[in-house]
């Protein structure tokens, strides 16, 4: 009687332990995909904050982030016919933080959308949707 007991139970202790080997084998599976995930993800992190400090080091007050114009070496811009002191001025700074100039070159190379947002924050204002920005057709068109 006893003896199809220990049959029943070596049986059991047989699937339990391979039972047992197989989740430990998915396991390691699985923490091996999650630490190959975690490297991959570490180094698009560090190329995301290389990208950030290269755009944050590119922003220097007082100098356009596109042309490279200062305050004392302005770009000198036609905004109309002929080349008289009414057409030909010297640009301004578009944003608080002097980093763009109004020359529409300039101005062509950043979404319209950012300007605006730019410029809204520089006023204090909340951070608007984007459905809220401009037509959402990219670049001002010099």
């Amino acid at each position: 009687m006893f003896g199809d007991l220990s049959g029943m139970f070596d049986m059991f202790q047989t699937f339990s332990r391979d039972l047992f080997a197989a989740q430990l084998e998915e396991a390691e599976a699985a923490a091996k995909a999650a630490a190959a995930t975690v490297t991959k993800l570490k180094k698009q992190q560090l190329a995301i904050d290389k990208l950030v400090a290269s755009y944050n080091q590119a922003l220097v007050a007082g100098k356009c982030r596109i042309c490279g114009c200062t305050q004392d070496r302005a770009c000198i811009v036609q905004w109309g016919p002929g080349e008289s002191l009414e057409t030909v001025k010297a640009c301004w700074w578009i944003d608080a933080k002097r980093t763009l100039c109004s020359n529409p070159k300039c101005l062509a190379q950043i979404p319209l959308e950012d300007i605006e947002r730019e410029i809204l924050m520089d006023l204090g204002a909340p951070s608007p949707r984007p459905e809220e920005l401009g037509a959402g057709k990219g670049a001002v068109q010099p």
